[in-house]
C-alpha cells in the first residue's frame, strides 16, 4: 500500500491555487490537507493543528520573507517546504537530497506539468 503524503498549498492567485490543488489531489499518493490564499490563512491552518508533511507555497506571498519562513519551519520541523516562483512557469526552488522527497518532487512536478 502506498503511503499518502499530506500537503498544504498556499498561493495568492485563486486560479493557480485551485489548479495546483486539483492536479496534486488527483495523485493517489497525495492528500491535500488544506489550501490558503494568503500567508495569514496559512498560519491559521498551522495554528489550528494542521501538520503537513509537505508545504508548497508561492514565495511571492506577502509576508513570506525569510524571517517568517524560518519561524514557520521552527513550528513545523518535520515538514518539507517547497517554494514556488513564476519567472518562467512554475519552478520548485528547493529540491532536497533525501530519496523519498526527490520522488515526491518528481511526482509534484509531473502533476503540475499537466495543469491546464
Amino acid at each position: 500500500m502506498t503511503k499518502t503524503i499530506k500537503v498544504i498549498v498556499a498561493e495568492e492567485q485563486e486560479i493557480l491555487l485551485k489548479g495546483i490543488a486539483k492536479s496534486l489531489s488527483e495523485a493517489s499518493e497525495i492528500e491535500i490537507m488544506g489550501v490558503a490564499a494568503s500567508w495569514e490563512e496559512l498560519l491559521g491552518l498551522i495554528k489550528s493543528g494542521y501538520k503537513p508533511e509537505v508545504l508548497l507555497f508561492n514565495i511571492s506571498l506577502p509576508q513570506a520573507d525569510l524571517r517568517n519562513i524560518a519561524h514557520l519551519k521552527t513550528q513545523l520541523p518535520e515538514t518539507t517546504v517547497f517554494a514556488l516562483t513564476r519567472p518562467e512557469g512554475l519552478i520548485i526552488q528547493q529540491l532536497i537530497a533525501i530519496p523519498h522527497q526527490r520522488d515526491l518532487c518528481r511526482l509534484m512536478l509531473a502533476s503540475m506539468h499537466n495543469l491546464p
